[in-house]
């Protein structure tokens, strides 16, 4: 490893670092007796060893997250994914009609975006809906329903046999105020008539719930086009002309889909990429085995992780000493981001023990540089003293090390990535350590 040391005086000692304890953003505090008429010596390091990983988280929660994300990209190096999108509408109000006056139009399914996508929207976004054969059922222990709930089931255990409705569009989240796919009118007529009879299904929320159990939005998958996120107060909307005035106008009752159980299935498969072996939280690959590259990828659970196996060999070769800085500085790949998969902004530190569970985090999230006129030196560095200062507090052999993932909101609703560059590769990931030592004249 690299190291620049020299000898200063102690009034100089003392700007030195309280202008780098200034710059840490993380407050230091030195004992007055350590400043005294010794002599002491700063040593830089740049060349600390760091072993490098990409995980697989097991599964996330991804139920009533606020996102409805719905879609099918296929990336380089991550393989397919796919967003299929499991709801259930809610009673908003109580619905009785005239029959005299009202006569059924249509029924949809109006998707409201949120402004989110990912991936290719040029390409056209096939949508199809089906009814589910049973109710939602959240996960027991937890009440919640996840990334990978009910990917074990093959279609035709949990959806009807006939299909609802369908649409082929190319989307434009950042334009059209969303999409709206047309519904069989066999299943709008059953519904208008129950508004015809009054019935009690119509102005009852607990008996409406138990008329639908819900339905399935399938992505098309023939080829690689977005992922899109649509707002939970998408509704299914029941038209119907109100022949009360001339000319008639058209009318609809809403049901809404946020009130109810709803969740992004979201699945990968990675067959003919490195990451084909990576299934569980329990395994991780080496990077270089990816090419001397590591991944982060929200939605399908992929995390970069940082070991530090050297750092108390480093420290305790002084017996005083203070850390001024640590600085992890990653760098993604040059030309592997564009306006259909931007770099997330947002990436957070945790630190997990051998078994890649997760003990704490980081209260910072990694400051992100983006390099806009030349785009050669875009990195993220995220100051990690406090890890560094914890393990050396840790007396016996540990294998803690750091896992850095988009915010947990952000890790569950998009499917942001990023590739990483390690060590090894030209986009160079390193760590940059500052520590003051006592030395005896």
């Amino acid at each position: 490893m690299f190291k620049e040391n020299m000898r200063i005086d102690c009034l100089f000692l003392l700007i030195v670092v309280t202008a780098m304890t200034a710059c840490t953003e993380e407050p230091n505090t030195i004992d007055s007796d350590f400043f005294n008429e010794e002599s002491f010596e700063i040593t830089f390091v740049d060349t600390l060893e760091l072993i490098t990983s990409t995980v697989q988280f097991d599964s996330l929660p991804t139920s009533h997250t606020g996102r409805l994300l719905f879609g099918y990209g296929e990336d380089e190096k991550l393989g397919k994914i796919k967003s299929t999108v499991f709801f259930n509408v809610g009673l908003d109000s109580t619905y009785e009609l005239d029959q005299s006056i009202s006569v059924y139009d249509s029924i949809t399914l109006f998707l409201e975006f949120d402004g989110y996508y990912y991936y290719d929207t040029l390409q056209p976004q096939g949508y199809s809906l089906y009814g589910l054969k049973e109710e939602l059922q959240f996960r027991e222990e937890t009440g919640l329903l996840y990334n990978t709930s009910y990917s074990e089931l093959p279609p035709a255990s949990y959806l009807e046999d006939s299909l609802l409705g369908s649409l082929s569009v190319r989307p434009r989240p950042s334009r059209d105020e969303g999409v709206e796919v047309r519904l069989s009118d066999e299943m709008g007529e059953a519904l208008i008539q129950l508004a015809f009879e009054g019935s009690e299904i119509m102005s009852d929320a607990s008996e409406f719930s138990e008329y639908f159990n819900g339905f399935v939005l399938v992505p098309d998958s023939l080829q690689s086009n977005s992922i899109v996120g649509f707002t939970p107060t998408s509704q299914l909307r029941l038209y119907y002309q109100d022949k009360s005035s001339i000319p008639s106008q058209q009318k609809y009752l809403e049901f809404s889909i946020g009130t109810k159980p709803y969740f992004s299935q979201i699945t990968y498969d990675r067959t003919n990429t490195k990451l084909g072996e990576l299934i569980t939280l329990e395994e991780e690959l080496d990077s270089d085995v990816t090419d001397n590259e590591l991944y982060i990828q929200s939605g399908v659970g992929l995390g970069l992780k940082v070991m530090i196996p050297n750092i108390k060999d480093l420290i305790f070769s002084s017996d005083d000493f203070f850390i001024s800085s640590a600085i992890l500085t990653l760098r993604p790949v040059n030309n592997s981001f564009d306006g259909g998969t931007p770099l997330p902004r947002d990436v957070i530190t945790y630190i997990i023990d051998e078994d890649n569970e997760i003990l704490g985090s980081l209260e910072q999230q990694l400051l992100f540089q983006e390099d806009l006129e030349l785009g050669r030196d875009t990195k993220y560095e995220a100051n990690v003293v406090s890890f560094i200062k914890s393990q050396i507090q840790i007396d016996e052999f540990n294998e803690n090390a750091l896992l850095l993932t988009p915010p947990d909101s952000i890790f569950r609703s998009t499917v942001d990535r990023v590739y990483m560059g390690d060590p090894e590769s030209s986009y160079q990931m390193e760590l940059r350590v500052l520590y003051i030592s006592l030395i005896e004249d």
